[in-house]
């Protein structure tokens, strides 16, 4: 075998390895968050774009909130997501809102919510919980 037919082989082999045979194989995996009772929710701001957009006129950023009865149940479903899979995997919106929570234990933290159902809580010494919710329905909220 010559080296071309080698390579045509090896590569027909492994590009078959590495690509998703269904939409389950790219879905992130999720976990239950290990988090604790959250006390106390409060929107901070509403309709704010991400610095990162650079077009805005295709995204409407002023009229995506939730309600605070809708953010209550976000936190309620959302299960948790690796760093990696919400950066790589999850879709992202420009669009998001932002607010503050109290845990049971007395702890605070921060936390935004995208139009898209990623979401994040960051606690008061930075790190990040990263969630997603799938399942959560809202007005605002795009996609399926």
């Amino acid at each position: 075998m010559n080296k071309l037919a080698i390579v045509l082989v090896l590569y027909s082999f492994l590009s078959g390895c590495t690509t998703p045979n269904s939409f389950e194989d790219i879905t992130p995996q999720l976990y239950k968050p290990d988090l604790e009772k959250i006390t106390d929710i409060t929107i901070v701001e509403m309709g704010i774009t991400s610095s990162a957009q650079i077009d805005d006129s295709e995204f409407k950023c002023e009229e995506f909130e939730l309600t605070p009865d809708e953010v209550k149940t976000y936190f309620k479903a959302a299960m948790q997501v690796s760093k990696n899979d919400y950066w790589h995997m999850l879709d992202w919106s420009p669009c998001y809102i932002k607010g503050k929570l109290e845990f049971e234990n007395g702890e605070k933290a921060t936390w935004s919510i995208n139009q898209l159902r990623s979401g994040a809580i960051t606690d008061s010494n930075g790190n990040n919980t990263y969630l997603y919710c799938p399942d959560c329905v809202a007005t605002h909220f795009l996609g399926p």
